[in-house]
C-alpha cells in the first residue's frame, strides 16, 4: 500500500531528528505548522495513533533497520534512535515486534510500515452494494418520517472521580510519578466549571482495592464517570495511560496513551484534561482554557523535585513531612518562580508545627509566612496562598480579624471557602457558613 504523502512527510521529519531524544510532540507539530490537537486529530484519523505513538514507532522501525544491517548492540541502536533508557527501548521494541532487540537478526520480520486505515479491496464492491441499498432505503424512510427530529445525546451529569494511578514500573520508588500525574490531572479537571471532581481524600480509599467495581465506586461517591490510569517513568522517558468510563454502562467514553519525554509532561496534563472535557461535551471558557494551558514551571528538574516532595507529604506523618521539605527547597532553588513549591513548603511548616509538633510553633509560623509572602510576590491574589495565610493568623497568632480577611479574600478568588476555613467558622460560631461550606465541600 502506498504510504500517504502526509505520513511520508511526518516520517521524514522524525527520521531527520532521530538522534535527538528531545524531539517530541511539540517539535513535530511545530515542524508542520500545526497545533498539537490539530495534528493529533489528523494523524489519528489516518493511522489510529497518537502523535507520541507515531514518533515512537518511527524510531523503533529505524532501530530494526540498524539492528539487521549493522553490527551494533541493542543499547547503541536505542541511543541512535533517541532512546536514552535502554530498558525503555527494550520494552517498546518488544511491544511492537514481539521479541527483544537482541534477537532482531534471528527473526525474518519486515519492518512494518505505518498502519493506515484503508479498506480491503476485496470488500469494496460488496460494501458499495450494501451502502447503495442502505442509502436508497434511508431516502425512502426519510421522505416518510422527515418530520421526526432525533434528540441529540446531551451529557448533563459531568461528575468524575480520578482513581489513584497504577505504577507500571517494577521500581516502587517510581510511585511518586504515578501519584503526581493523578494529582495534576485531577487538579486540572477541577479548574473546569462544568465538571464536578471529587477530592483526593475521596478517591484515596480505593487505592489497591480490586474488590470494588467501577459501578460500586461511582455509586458510593455519587459520580457518573470514573477516570482510571497508569504511569511509567524510565529515566527521561514517560508513558501515561488513561481511560474515562461511564460507570452505569461500563462504557469506555475516552482513552488515550501518551509516551515521550518527561519534558513534555507539564503541557501534557492540561491536554489530557481538555480531551476529557471534549469527550464530555464541555465548552471551555477562555479563562479555563488559559488555566489549562499554563504550566507551573518550565523546568522539568524542578518539577520532578516537586513531585517527590508531594509524594512524601501525602504519606502524612511528621517524618515524611521532614523528608518533603528538602525536595520543595530544591525545586525552588532550581526555579525561584515555582509558586506551587512555595505553597507546598509553607504548608509543610504550617502542618509540621501545628499537627505533628516537629517544629517550634514560632519558627513554623515565621517560616510559613515567609514562603507565603514569596508566593504572593509571584502570584498576587492566589486563593490557596490567601487561605494558608488565614491559617497562620488563626492557628498560630489567634488574630481572628486578619484570619477572616484572608479567608474572605480567598473565597473572592476561588468562589467558595476552602476546607481549612471551616474550622475558623466553627470556632467563631458562624454555623450558617459552616453548613453552606460543608455542603459544597461534601459534593467534592
Amino acid at each position: 500500500m502506498t504510504e500517504n504523502p502526509f505520513i511520508q512527510k511526518l516520517s521524514g521529519i522524525v527520521k531527520g531528528n532521530m538522534a535527538n531524544e528531545q524531539f517530541g510532540v511539540n517539535e513535530l507539530s511545530a515542524s508542520v505548522n500545526m497545533s498539537r490537537s490539530t495534528l493529533h486529530r489528523k494523524l489519528h484519523a489516518l493511522t489510529g495513533q497518537s502523535i507520541s505513538q507515531f514518533i515512537r514507532e518511527c524510531r523503533l522501525r529505524e532501530a530494526m533497520d540498524l539492528l539487521k544491517n549493522e553490527e551494533i548492540t541493542s543499547s547503541e541502536a536505542g541511543f541512535r534512535v533517541g532512546f536514552s533508557s535502554a530498558s525503555y527501548f527494550s520494552k517498546s521494541f518488544n511491544d511492537l515486534y514481539g521479541f527483544p532487540p537482541g534477537e532482531a537478526r534471528n527473526h525474518n520480520v519486515a519492518t512494518p510500515a505505518v498502519q493506515q486505515r484503508k479498506p480491503d479491496k476485496k470488500l469494496i464492491w460488496p460494501i458499495v452494494i450494501v451502502v447503495s441499498v442502505a442509502i436508497t432505503a434511508a431516502l425512502i424512510y426519510y421522505v416518510r418520517v422527515s418530520d421526526v427530529k432525533p434528540e441529540p445525546l446531551v451529557i448533563t451529569d459531568k461528575s468524575i472521580v480520578v482513581l489513584p494511578f497504577r505504577n507500571l514500573s517494577s521500581d516502587e520508588d517510581n510511585q511518586y510519578f504515578a501519584d503526581g500525574m493523578m494529582d495534576a490531572i485531577r487538579n486540572n479537571l477541577s479548574k473546569i466549571g462544568e465538571l464536578r471532581v471529587t477530592s483526593r481524600t475521596s478517591s484515596e480509599k480505593y487505592r489497591d482495592n480490586p474488590q470494588k467495581s467501577v459501578l460500586e465506586i461511582a455509586s458510593e461517591l455519587n459520580v457518573t464517570y470514573v477516570l482510571e490510569g497508569s504511569a511509567l517513568k524510565f529515566g527521561s522517558e514517560i508513558q501515561i495511560n488513561a481511560q474515562l468510563i461511564e460507570a452505569k454502562t461500563d462504557r469506555n467514553v475516552w482513552s488515550e496513551e501518551y509516551s515521550g519525554s518527561f519534558d513534555d509532561v507539564l503541557s501534557l496534563q492540561g491536554e489530557i484534561a481538555q480531551q476529557i472535557a471534549n469527550a464530555l461535551q464541555t465548552v471551555l471558557s477562555v479563562s479555563e482554557k488559559r488555566q489549562l494551558e499554563s504550566i507551573p514551571t518550565k523546568n522539568s528538574e524542578a518539577y520532578n523535585n516537586y513531585l517527590l516532595a508531594q509524594y512524601q507529604f501525602f504519606k502524612w506523618s511528621g517524618d515524611d513531612i521532614r523528608k518533603a521539605i528538602p525536595y520543595y527547597q530544591k525545586a525552588i532553588e532550581i526555579d525561584p518562580n515555582f509558586n506551587d513549591a512555595y505553597l507546598g513548603l509553607a504548608y509543610s511548616y504550617i502542618i509540621g508545627g501545628l499537627v505533628w509538633g516537629i517544629f517550634p510553633e514560632d519558627s513554623a509560623s515565621t517560616q510559613a509566612k515567609y514562603y507565603l509572602n514569596k508566593s504572593l510576590n509571584i502570584d498576587p491574589g492566589n486563593a490557596q496562598t490567601l487561605d494558608y495565610l488565614g491559617n497562620t493568623y488563626f492557628w498560630y497568632d489567634w488574630d481572628f480579624k486578619k484570619a477572616r480577611e484572608m479567608y474572605d479574600a480567598s473565597k473572592e478568588k476561588q468562589g467558595y471557602y476552602l476546607s481549612d476555613a471551616m474550622d475558623f467558622f466553627i470556632k467563631m460560631g458562624e454555623l450558617d457558613e459552616v453548613e453552606a461550606g460543608c455542603e459544597y465541600l461534601i459534593e467534592l
